[in-house]
């Protein structure tokens, strides 16, 4: 293949070697454990074609993403002793960083009330089990509360959080034709779900974040415009469909969709 020659039709085909890594390393699991030195002789062997200026060059670096794929699956599905996984079933107190907006859902209960079920994404930093002390962890993990009423000053990206409650590993929706959500949510980090307990949440302030509370800031702005523009059900269903997110919509109109 000439320089220049098909350049979408090679970027393509990556994207494809890429994902057949990713399907391969699903059905071998962790037994592909030379990935790491294929890499290395891939690399390696596509630099010294390169340099001959060899046909043979653009499958090489084909079959490198294919190598690429199964790393990157392994590299999502190993988990630190330190994850906050390894403590599923267990009843912990925890701290942590809140690393994107809390979603507050309104909801009614079965006597009439309505209150706000609110998530939380958090970076976990330390766990505590019971009669134990204070040990770091990692990863991340939803937290669940409820809420009688929006608070004056919400948390905010960059807050620091600390709560109580059982550790739970996510569940899918046992339905052959639905995504896999359990593996989504590991390519991002997110191993565990904790309810809060009684003791509710506390949250504390903390400065820093500048960057991502300036995006969230934008996405508060456009959802405002929107509210003043249309009824508050119309702008909560329209910048679900374009940002993404549960708040302001009805359970309803979720379980509909």
């Amino acid at each position: 293949m000439k320089t220049g020659q098909h350049p979408v039709l090679f970027l393509f085909a990556a994207l494809l070697m890429l994902a057949a890594g990713i399907c391969l390393a699903m059905l071998w699991g962790e037994t592909i454990s030379l990935a790491w030195g294929g890499l290395a002789i891939l690399l390696v062997l596509a630099l010294v074609l390169l340099w001959r200026k060899s046909p043979l060059c653009a499958l090489t670096v084909l079959l490198l993403f294919l190598v690429l794929g199964t790393i990157r699956l392994q590299a999502m599905l190993a988990l630190p002793p330190t994850d906050i996984a390894a403590f599923a079933g267990t009843e912990v107190k925890f701290s942590g960083t809140i690393v994107d907006e809390p979603r507050w859902t309104p909801s009614v209960l079965p006597d009439g009330s309505r209150i706000y079920k609110v998530r939380y994404l958090v970076a976990v930093e330390q766990v505590k089990e019971p009669r134990a002390d204070w040990q770091k962890a990692s990863g991340k993990c939803y937290l669940y509360a409820r809420a009688k009423a929006l608070p004056e000053q919400p948390a905010r990206i960059g807050d620091a959080v600390q709560a109580s409650g059982k550790v739970r590993l996510p569940r899918g929706y046992q339905n052959p034709g639905q995504l896999d959500t359990n593996l989504l949510l590991r390519a991002d980090g997110i191993t565990a779900g904790i309810v809060a307990g009684k003791s509710g949440v506390k949250i504390e302030p903390r400065d820093g974040h500048e960057f991502r509370r300036f995006i969230a800031a934008v996405r508060a702005y456009y959802r405002e415009g929107m509210e003043h523009a249309m009824p508050k059900e119309d702008a909560a269903a329209v910048f679900a469909m374009l940002f993404g997110g549960y708040e302001g919509l009805e359970e309803e109109l979720v379980a509909d969709f």
